[in-house]
């Protein structure tokens, strides 16, 4: 088998084949790896590398041999390559491909008629009427803010509407007053832009066509911001009983923007004399930060989910699927001011990414552990799956027991390697004219209060695929659905009381210029009509202890839930 290693000082390199026979640690878990089974001397020479040898055993059955070449980076973790997908398990975005023709039209519509009406559900808002003659956004860059958490907590809570916070790889941004949003059912898919709405019966082509109505839009340079709710997945793949009927998808497109980057502050809107307006307050001196005592919140129905975790594995054991994410939901018991709370939390957390949104009457401050995916406008795919939890204390020398427990832990380590394998799995499947790159393996990421095994992997999209398709393809991410993920979401149904609604599933930007940034719905503080909850699960696979998994689904809850500022009053 060869295994392609990408030069150090020059990414577009020709890769230069090197063989498992190197003397490299890494090189010798890919042989341990691929090689299944591995030989004792592969596996006792492997363990400088930090990855315990029954990790790695894990890794391998799950795995599977394989000889495809691979890309690694010149200096890193191991690799695995794009091996074939286990019995069952068949990737979204080729049954995405399967539907054919286009969406169907409701009785009302013909084909290449936009069908303007009057919004169904809600009042259309003032503004939607005074946006004839402002399609252009205007632009103005002003200084850096310093403490942008404290500006995001001051424009969330200034706010007179709907709005979205999302921090993504180039820093925070701030969406406000939406002047177009989508939002999807199990029923309908629905459009409401200044020219008018445009209504579709729900299908998972019309959830494909999503960029095509975006980009019909009489708006240059959008951004949309929104969520992706967990049962997206089961009504795009066909299990829309599975789905309920709330919302699962809602993305806006805000009149006004601010976006806050270390070189300076970008202030975005449709109306010019709104630039005046956002300059003012971020330039403004911010509140001061809350201060509060950590409250107790109920560990309500432990013993309900210990009940469904043991379930979880008698499926698993028997065969019905390999892995599963059981997830359960504590309520808080007081209304929760969610700038505040955002604001605290983002300083005591290292999330990958973030986000606070209030949306039409649902609201959300998280800190997520991973990404589902992130597309460059060039067609570059990223995903990162996390899976296998320790506690984090702050105490050093209890930490690194616990991250050593995590290493050597051979259930963490089997459930991260199978979640690993079916991203590597789909993203082969989304990618299939390019080798998929491993750029990391079960490295351990601190997220608040607790330390994860990571992994990224990546690809390159060929034209036509877009990022709508790489972001369809990925979701939800497997370290919050299970192997196979259509068995899962039919397991989780039966298990889980409530539906998931965001939790589990995504918050997004998606650009015009093709620029996609989802992220993991976890580590969350949810509010509607003033009542607050959280969420938490654990990965549950056939060496699970339900004990365990409940202590998993704590250590994720105290993340948020000792940051939790009370409304005042």
């Amino acid at each position: 088998m060869n295994v392609a290693r990408s030069g150090s000082s020059n990414r577009s390199s020709t890769p230069t084949p090197v063989t498992p026979s190197s003397s490299s640690s890494h090189a010798v878990i890919i042989s341990a790896v691929i090689d299944w089974p591995p030989s004792s001397k592969n596996v006792a020479s492997g363990a400088s590398s930090g990855t315990s040898s029954a990790s790695r055993q894990m890794a391998a059955i799950c795995v599977g041999r394989s000889t495809r070449p691979i890309v690694a980076p010149a200096a890193g973790p191991p690799h695995l390559p794009d091996c074939p997908a286990p019995a069952g398990v068949r990737g979204p975005f080729r049954r995405l491909e399967e539907a054919p023709g286009p969406p169907p039209l409701l009785a009302s519509e013909t084909p290449g008629r936009r069908v303007r009406r009057d919004a169904p559900d809600r009042a259309r808002p003032a503004w939607r009427k005074q946006m004839a003659g402002d399609r252009k956004y205007h632009e103005r860059t002003v200084a850096p803010v310093p403490d942008p958490p404290a500006a995001v907590r001051r424009l969330a809570a200034e706010a007179a509407g709907d709005h979205f916070c999302y921090e993504g790889p180039d820093g925070f941004a701030v969406a406000l007053d939406p002047v177009a949003e989508l939002v999807a059912d199990r029923r309908r898919l629905l459009l409401r832009g200044p020219d008018g709405d445009v209504e579709r019966a729900w299908s998972a082509e019309a959830l494909r066509r999503v960029p095509d109505l975006l980009d019909e839009l009489p708006l240059e340079a959008w951004r949309c911001y929104g969520w992706a709710g967990f049962e997206l997945a089961a009504a795009r793949d066909g299990l829309t009983g599975l789905a309920g009927d709330e919302p699962f998808l809602h993305l806006v497109i805000p009149a006004a923007e601010v976006r806050f980057h270390a070189s300076g502050t970008l202030l975005r809107a449709l109306d010019p004399a709104v630039l005046d307006v956002l300059q003012e307050r971020v330039e403004a001196a911010p509140p001061p930060a809350a201060e509060v005592r950590p409250r107790a919140v109920p560990d309500q129905d432990a013993g309900a989910y210990l009940d469904a975790v043991e379930k979880a594995v008698r499926y698993i054991r028997d065969g019905r699927l390999q892995k599963v994410i059981v997830s359960r939901t504590v309520p808080v018991g007081f209304p929760v001011d969610l700038p505040a709370t955002y604001e605290l939390g983002r300083r005591a957390n290292s999330p990958a990414r973030s986000h606070l949104f209030s949306l039409d009457g649902l609201a959300s401050a998280g800190f997520s552990p991973e990404t589902v995916v992130e597309v460059s406008k060039e067609g570059a795919v990223v995903t990162q799956p996390v899976a296998g939890t320790r506690a984090r204390t702050g105490e050093r020398d209890r930490d690194d027991a616990l991250r050593h427990e995590l290493l050597n832990d051979a259930k963490e380590g089997y459930e991260h390697a199978l979640s690993f394998k079916i991203a590597v799995d789909e993203m082969a499947e989304l990618c299939p004219d390019h080798p998929v790159t491993v750029r990391e393996f079960m490295a351990v990421r601190d997220r608040g209060t607790v330390q994860h095994l990571a992994s990224s992997v990546g690809g390159t999209l060929t034209a036509p695929a877009h990022a709508w398709d790489a972001f369809a393809a990925l979701f939800p991410a497997v370290t919050t659905s299970g192997v196979p993920k259509r068995d899962a979401y039919e397991v989780i149904h039966e298990l889980e009381p409530s539906g998931r609604g965001p939790y589990g599933g995504a918050v997004l930007t998606y650009d015009a210029d093709g620029t996609l940034d989802a992220a993991v719905v976890l580590r969350t503080v949810f509010q509607r009509d003033g009542r607050a909850w959280l969420r938490a699960g654990a990965g549950i696979v056939a060496q699970s202890r339900p004990e365990r998994e409940l202590t998993e689904t704590r250590e994720k809850l105290a993340s948020i839930a000792r940051h939790l500022v009370p409304q005042a009053g």
